[in-house]
C-alpha cells in the first residue's frame, strides 16, 4: 500500500523486483523510528503524586506509545522476513527453470439475476 502512493518512478528504482521495494521501505522506516522512552527516568523527573495528576496521564501516553512502536517494529520484521522469503522462492523458480510469475487472480464470481 505504501508504494502505491509513491510515484512510479520512486517505485520502480529497485528494478523488477518490487520485494527490493518494499524492503527498502520498511528498512528506512525501522531507521526511522525513536527508541522506547524510558519509563524509570520519566517517573524520577515526573513523579506520580497527587498534586500533579497530569504526570499518571504522561505516563500512560508514554506506556502507550512504546507499545505501539513496539508493534509497529515486529511488523516490519516480519514483512522483511516476508520480502526475504518472496526473493528466496523467486531465485529458487529461476533455478528450477520456471519463470517467475504473480499468482493468479481469483476474483469472486458475480451473481446475476436470472
Amino acid at each position: 500500500a505504501v508504494l502505491l502512493t509513491q510515484p512510479r518512478q520512486l517505485a520502480g528504482q529497485g528494478g523488477a523486483d518490487p520485494s527490493q521495494d518494499v524492503t527498502a521501505v520498511a528498512t528506512d522506516m525501522l531507521r526511522q523510528l525513536p527508541e522506547d522512552f524510558d519509563l524509570e527516568v520519566t517517573l524520577k523527573r515526573w513523579p506520580l503524586t497527587y498534586e500533579e495528576s497530569m504526570n499518571t496521564v504522561l505516563l500512560q501516553e508514554l506506556t502507550r506509545f512504546n507499545r505501539l512502536t513496539a508493534i509497529v517494529r515486529r511488523s516490519l520484521a516480519e514483512l522483511l522476513q516476508a520480502a526475504q522469503q518472496v526473493r528466496e522462492v523467486a531465485a529458487e523458480r529461476l533455478r528450477g527453470g520456471e519463470r517467475a510469475r504473480a499468482p493468479e487472480r481469483r476474483d469472486l464470481p458475480v451473481v446475476q439475476a436470472v
